[in-house]
């Protein structure tokens, strides 16, 4: 899922106009519009905006579009994996 499409489904969620968020992020609506419909990058700057205003983790607007770019983004970033001390994926035995 597209960043877009997460602050669209946000947005539907709690009833809100696209211009009473545009209005919250001191934003035109034009450019609210345009992220939601991908058509404009979300400047860096408004990515924490937009987390605190739908109240969500930043983390949650950038939703990995499936696993294989989860393992290979963030497990890759992180040293999170198959080949490491962190593996979250291996069950524990006890």
């Amino acid at each position: 899922m597209a960043i877009g499409d997460t602050i669209r489904k946000l947005r539907s969620a709690k009833n809100l106009s696209k211009q009473y968020v545009a209005d919250s992020l001191n934003v035109d609506r034009r450019t609210y519009a345009a992220w939601e419909n991908g058509e404009q990058s979300i400047k860096s700057n408004y990515i924490p905006q937009l987390a605190k205003f739908f109240g969500v983790e930043i983390g949650d607007l950038y939703k990995v579009r499936n696993e294989y770019k989860y393992q290979t983004v963030v497990q890759g970033k992180y040293g999170i994996g198959k080949h490491s001390n962190l593996d979250f994926n291996r069950q524990r035995s006890n």
